[in-house]
C-alpha cells in the first residue's frame, strides 16, 4: 500500500510538473512571437528547469538566446536539443549562425551545409552560406552560391555579389600612357 500511494504521488507530483512547464513555455512562446526574448528566454529556462528532457524546449531556449545575442549560450542549448533527439534544418540554420557569431566559421558552415541538405527551399541559408564562404577567402565557393541563388532569388544573388570582393586589386600608376 505504501509503494503504490508513493508511486502515485509521484506521478501527480510529474503530471503538475508537467503543466507547469507547458504554461512557461507557452508563455515562452508568446514573449517571443512580441520579440521580447530575453523574457522569452528566461520562461523557456523555468520550462527546461521542469522539464529538462523535453528537447523543444531546448532548441526554443537556444533561438531566445541566439536572439538575445548570448550566442554560447545559444550553442549550449541548441546542442542539448540535439543530444536529446531534435534536429531540424532550422535548428541546424540558427546552430550555424550563433557559430558564426562567435567566429567558428568552419563550424557555421558545416551546419548551414546540413541544414541545406535537410532543406533545400531555405534561400536565406544560401545567401549567409555565402556570406560565410566570402569571409572565409573561398571566393570560388561564393560564386556558387550566388550561381545558386540567382535561380531562386535575384536581389539576394545580386547582394551576395555586391559584397564579394573583386579579384583585381585597383592600383593608380604614374605617368601611365
Amino acid at each position: 500500500v505504501i509503494c503504490l500511494t508513493f508511486l502515485m504521488s509521484c506521478s501527480m507530483a510529474f503530471a503538475s510538473t508537467n503543466k507547469e512547464a507547458k504554461a512557461h513555455y507557452q508563455e515562452a512562446m508568446k514573449l517571443s512571437q512580441k520579440g521580447d526574448w530575453t523574457s522569452a528566454a528566461l520562461e523557456f529556462m523555468k520550462a527546461a528547469q521542469l522539464n529538462p528532457k523535453d528537447s523543444l524546449i531546448h532548441a526554443n531556449l537556444g533561438v531566445a538566446f541566439s536572439q538575445s545575442g548570448m550566442h554560447k549560450k545559444a550553442l549550449l542549448s541548441f546542442e542539448k536539443a540535439l543530444n536529446l533527439g531534435y534536429d531540424s534544418a532550422g535548428l541546424r540554420y540558427n546552430r550555424g549562425m550563433s557559430f558564426a557569431r562567435v567566429k567558428l566559421l568552419d563550424e557555421a558552415i558545416k551546419e548551414l551545409e546540413t541544414a541545406l541538405s535537410m532543406n533545400r527551399r531555405m534561400v536565406k541559408a544560401e545567401y549567409d552560406l555565402g556570406v560565410l564562404y566570402d569571409l572565409q577567402g573561398n571566393r570560388d565557393k561564393a560564386l556558387k552560391q550566388v550561381q545558386t541563388l540567382f535561380k531562386r532569388n535575384n536581389k539576394l544573388a545580386k547582394k551576395l555579389y555586391d559584397q564579394l570582393d573583386s579579384p583585381y586589386t585597383v592600383v593608380s600608376v604614374d605617368d601611365g600612357g
